[in-house]
């Protein structure tokens, strides 16, 4: 069952005021794409035409947190984090199917 959903008490996050219905499509967004990573959803819900700061540039940075913010009111659930550090990629586990094969000889028009 899902928890409750709490009342945000004001509906701006980091200087921008959403409407019932932004918010809507947000949470809508996030149900529909479930094995996205936190990071490809924010990047999704930032282009929103009016997701911009002063300067005309993307808010990169108020995304994610809008996104929390809104799971802590009960409003989302976003997938779990993921315990990666970024740039760091799992170690290769090799298998039969990572073995080499047979070697492979001959002009490459032959083949």
């Amino acid at each position: 069952m899902d928890p409750p959903v709490r009342n945000p008490g004001s509906t701006t996050f980091f200087g921008r005021r959403f409407t019932r219905r932004e918010i809507s499509d947000i949470r809508e967004t996030v149900a529909l794409l479930p094995g996205n990573i936190r990071n490809e959803l924010a990047k999704t819900i930032r282009e929103h035409p009016d997701w911009y700061n002063p300067r005309g540039a993307q808010r990169k940075d108020a995304a994610p947190r809008v996104l929390e913010q809104l799971e802590e009111f009960g409003i989302l659930h976003l997938p779990p984090r993921r315990t990666t550090i970024a740039g760091r990629r799992s170690p290769i586990v090799h298998t039969r199917a990572s073995d080499p094969g047979e070697e492979i000889t001959g002009k490459l028009s032959d083949l």
